[in-house]
């Protein structure tokens, strides 16, 4: 079965265990890090309304950095413990570039050499393209498919899976921040409303997501084992 096997076997360990977060299983893994990271939040912001904005970063990069240098690209797994595909020592980096930038975009504080504009696009679309093109081996980087998995590792964030995050977030805010002819002011995009609602249900539709894949993976014989699955 492809189903977390301690549910079935030990459904009365693995439950404590998932509620202290020692047993993340695939699919569920990710719940823990936005726990984590809602707490960490009102910290972090504390420290930026302090002004402390480029020590945040150096933190959040430094702890990024040394996760990818010094912690294995996989999921700790013992018996019932399960560390889970999102290490929280890289995966915060993202998630804080992502506070910094609201902060700095409410305060009016927001770089120059970052504001929307062509050459900021082309940079971004270019960079998204190349790694469009390489994740589906039309061209190689130059890279070994060991290195290349080394460097798009999903569990810690590694660099260049990072700087693909970057390029289409990039590439999102020249569109949404550049300014309109009819002189609506620039961010105005962020109230459309396909834009506005996006995230608003998107907790019933993770839950109802994860119910339906679990039932998948628990009956291979009509889905994985078969010519359509």
């Amino acid at each position: 079965m492809g189903s977390p096997w301690p549910w079935v076997e030990q459904p009365l360990v693995a439950l404590p265990a998932a509620l202290v977060f020692l047993h993340q299983p695939g699919l569920l893994d990710v719940l823990p890090l936005y726990c984590g990271l809602v707490l960490l939040t009102p910290l972090v912001l504390g420290q930026l309304m302090r002004g402390r904005v480029a020590a945040v970063l150096a933190l959040s990069g430094l702890l990024w950095a040394a996760t990818n240098l010094f912690v294995p690209q996989r999921p700790f797994v013992s018996g019932v413990v399960n560390t889970g595909a999102f290490n929280f020592g890289a995966w915060q980096f993202l998630y804080l570039l992502g506070v910094v930038a609201g902060h700095l975009g409410a305060r009016g504080a927001w770089p120059v050499w970052l504001r929307p504009g062509r050459a900021l696009a082309a940079c971004a679309a270019l960079g998204l393209g190349m790694g469009i093109l390489a994740c589906h081996g039309v061209i190689t980087l130059g890279l070994s498919p060991e290195t290349w998995a080394t460097w798009t590792n999903k569990n810690n964030l590694a660099p260049l899976r990072l700087l693909n995050v970057a390029c289409a977030a990039l590439l999102l805010w020249c569109w949404l921040g550049r300014p309109r002819a009819d002189g609506t002011p620039p961010g105005s995009r962020l109230r459309c409303a396909p834009v506005a609602r996006l995230g608003r249900h998107s907790l019933p539709v993770f839950a109802v997501h994860v119910v339906v894949a679990l039932v998948i993976l628990g009956l291979p014989w009509w889905f994985e084992w078969t010519g359509w699955d």
